[in-house]
């Protein structure tokens, strides 16, 4: 999530000693992961396979995969898309990540 101040994306400004291989962004580079910015709702969906890919999502806070913060669930774009993401991750084996719809059946 832009703006995590639990698991910050970089560690170089206000800290004591910055640390240049603090936060998301660093491990990112390290382990060579593409980066794509996502703001939901998506208008186009999508469906990264293969990859090593680093989601940024443009809202939402570091509880948005685990606690919605809408009364109904299904109306947290954030959260919905987040665990949409999860569940179909994990049900390919790894093998399909979408990005506002779900895997193809084939991917399953």
């Amino acid at each position: 999530v832009v703006g995590d101040s639990v698991v910050p994306n970089s560690a170089t400004e206000n800290v004591i000693i910055p640390g240049l291989r603090s936060g998301t962004e660093p491990l990112a580079r390290i382990m060579g992961l593409s980066a794509t910015d996502i703001t939901p709702p998506l208008d186009t969906p999508a469906v990264l396979t293969g990859g090593m890919e680093l989601l940024r999502f443009n809202g939402g806070n570091h509880g948005s995969i685990l606690q919605p913060t809408t009364e109904n669930p299904a109306d947290d774009p954030v959260f919905v898309e987040m665990q949409r993401q999860v569940a179909n991750f994990l049900a390919s084996d790894g093998a399909c990540l979408p990005l506002g719809d779900n895997c193809p059946q084939a991917a399953n």
